[in-house]
């Protein structure tokens, strides 16, 4: 049976799939130290196969040795298994707990997913001090999607004290990431940094546009950068 039959689907988890496939064949499994480079190499090639027969229970099980092993991408593959409910059942800690090991090796998905959990889950897991550390490192790395989310965060006072230059700041910066494809992203982070600096000094907007200028300059230039997540 197909996924569709097995598991509800929407846009966002086949969007997470899609990045699930292209981890299963991304170099960064055969790189890990633990365990050895034929066995990752082995493993991730049983996990690519029941990916393409639509297996995900089982892609899950191949791939948590590796997980639990340290390999980044097993990792993070598994927290998306467990957050979409592809690894049979659906648990947003369990999810968590692998997102935050391989955000804590520095891969922006995995940090902008744990903070989405931390955002918007309705139960004991939202935490918006943790969910805006995550976003943040995200977005650091140029991660679109967590700086559009940090701008509403910074006029709400979510898990931050409410700073109009910091949400302008956020704003511009996932209003030039984000593609103009990105589902009406692009459109919203345009229109919420200028209702923003419609509530701003002059002085203010400067301040915003100084601090944009500094992000550029300390990480846009940085290597090996994720490309823009978005919903």
């Amino acid at each position: 049976m197909g996924m569709r039959g097995r598991f509800p689907t929407s846009r966002r988890s086949i969007a997470r799939l899609a990045l699930a496939g292209m981890l299963a064949v991304c170099t960064m499994a055969a790189e890990s130290a633990e365990p050895p480079r034929a066995k990752a190499e082995s493993s991730w090639a049983a996990a690519k196969d029941a990916e393409t027969r639509g297996d995900y229970p089982a892609m899950a099980r191949i791939l948590r040795p590796l997980a639990e092993g340290g390999d980044v991408a097993a990792q993070y593959t598994v927290g998306l298994l467990y957050d979409t409910g592809q690894s049979g059942r659906q648990d947003r800690t369990e999810a968590a707990k692998w997102y935050r090991k391989a955000a804590e090796q520095g891969f922006a998905r995995a940090q902008f997913y744990l903070a989405e959990i931390y955002y918007k889950d309705g139960d004991a897991l939202k935490d918006y001090a943790e969910a805006v550390k995550w976003y943040r490192r995200a977005a650091d790395q140029g991660t679109a999607m967590a700086q559009y989310t940090l701008g509403i965060m910074y006029v709400k006072g979510q898990g931050v004290p409410a700073n109009y230059v910091q949400a302008y700041q956020w704003f511009s910066l996932a209003t030039s990431s984000l593609p103009n494809t990105a589902g009406g992203y692009k459109s919203r982070a345009t229109t919420a940094r200028d209702a923003v600096a419609a509530k701003m000094t002059p002085e203010q907007v400067n301040e915003a546009q100084k601090l944009i200028a500094e992000w550029k300059v300390t990480n846009e230039e940085v290597p090996g950068r994720s490309p823009v997540v978005y919903q």
